[in-house]
């Protein structure tokens, strides 16, 4: 017998709820992005991958001291999204009551 299965593309996703927050290496990543790219990879940033081994390898090099103002940048965010995210909850998951313009996207 064959049963039904879910596939994540069956979900829909909640377009109001809060984004999670951001880990100190995407802060990280964010600032250092556009000189990785320009100084280790000459300028070609088509390679994703390529550009996050760089990025990653600087993260590796940096002691706890370069590390903190992206791990305090990424705790802020999280209590961000932990208010948000219990604002979320205590409206049952949003009422939509906000400004969307689903309906006249049409």
């Amino acid at each position: 017998h064959s049963f039904p299965t879910r596939r994540s593309s069956d979900l829909k996703k909640d377009p109001n709820k809060p984004k999670r927050g951001l880990s100190a290496f995407l802060f990280f990543g964010k600032e250092v992005r556009a000189d990785v790219i320009k100084t280790e990879l000459k300028g070609d940033g088509s390679k994703v991958t390529e550009v996050m081994k760089a990025i990653g390898a600087r993260w590796a090099k940096m002691d706890a001291k370069g590390k903190e103002k992206f791990e305090k940048l990424s705790e802020a965010d999280k209590a961000r999204y932990e208010k948000e995210i219990a604002e979320y909850k205590k409206n049952s998951g949003g009422d939509d009551d906000d400004d969307d313009d689903e309906e006249d996207e049409e």
